[in-house]
């Protein structure tokens, strides 16, 4: 895949995960193991972009907001073209 082709197709990139419903005590006690996991209640649908953007969202929470909140995930998204596999049904890192 040439670099042109991977950065569209990580633009264009949609994937999945499960969700899982943990008690709220386990979750909280120091120590606690959580697995095994119980069984996924549904999946989380998501879009390349609503993760970059999500991830900017969470730096702006921290920092004053910047006017250019786009650019910022246009280029979360340039600067991880690599990482993600985005030609799987469930997120998953390149090997």
């Amino acid at each position: 895949m040439t670099g042109l082709t991977r950065i569209l197709h990580t633009f264009n990139g949609r994937s999945r995960l499960p969700e899982y419903e943990c008690d709220k005590e386990t979750v909280q006690t120091l120590g606690q193991r959580l697995r095994p996991l119980p069984s996924a209640k549904t999946q989380l649908h998501f879009s390349a972009w609503s993760l970059a953007h999500a991830v900017k969202k969470a730096d702006c929470a921290r920092w004053p907001p910047s006017k250019s909140l786009s650019m910022g995930a246009a280029g979360f998204l340039l600067e991880h073209v690599q990482l993600f596999d985005w030609a799987s049904e469930e997120l998953r890192l390149n090997a």
